[in-house]
């Protein structure tokens, strides 16, 4: 097991119910930044987490991943 895997992956793993469950809307930051993209734009989020940044715009193509479950 690689050290990213045990303090990272392995801690975000044990915490993702509870991290998801209180995170359930951009920040606003992200969404001032989200506001200036342009419509139809396609938008990478690359540790996505729960995916709720890629919601916040359904007028845009949005992928997303993360290492964690």
């Amino acid at each position: 097991m690689s050290i990213e895997e045990l303090h990272v992956k392995n801690v975000y793993n044990n915490i993702a119910t509870d991290f998801s469950n209180t995170r359930y809307r951009p920040w606003s930051c992200v969404e001032k930044f989200l506001d200036n993209i342009p419509s139809n734009s396609i938008i990478g989020d690359i540790g996505c987490g729960n995916g709720k940044n890629m919601v916040y715009r359904n007028d845009c193509i949005n992928y997303g991943c993360d290492f964690s479950n």
